[in-house]
């Protein structure tokens, strides 16, 4: 019996005290894997943004375009102005009242060639 206690007793000593902390390598291994997923989601975000945006502008190319058609349908010749004689005649959707710079940043990927009558992407 006394070896049984013995056998006990060095093995409470020998006993790890519990801890409350993580560890540098654990806090490591954390940042590592953060920094992983993180660079896994953008590089997945990112391509599809870039086709959100093309999918956006040819729905705005498509919208101008036939804007400039009733515009001609009804004046008898293509807008010589672009969308600032669409928004005069009252064609371009949400025309009024109308921010200057945000109809700016609209068009900017956007060019028009009154001889044609035809919006297209630059």
């Amino acid at each position: 019996m006394a070896s049984r206690q013995f056998r006990l007793d060095v093995w409470v000593m020998m006993k790890k005290p519990s801890r409350n902390a993580f560890s540098l390598s654990e806090l490591l291994a954390a940042v590592v894997i953060i920094t992983v997923v993180s660079i896994a989601t953008i590089s997945t975000v990112t391509p599809l943004r870039a086709r959100a945006q093309v999918a956006a502008n040819q729905r705005k190319l498509t919208d101008l375009n036939s804007l400039a058609k009733a515009y001609r349908a009804n004046h008898d010749k293509f807008p010589p102005n672009g969308v600032v004689s669409m928004i005069e005649a009252g064609l371009y959707p949400g025309a009024i009242p109308v921010d200057p710079s945000e109809l700016a940043e609209t068009l900017k990927d956007f060019k028009y060639e009154a001889t044609k009558g035809e919006f297209s992407l630059r």
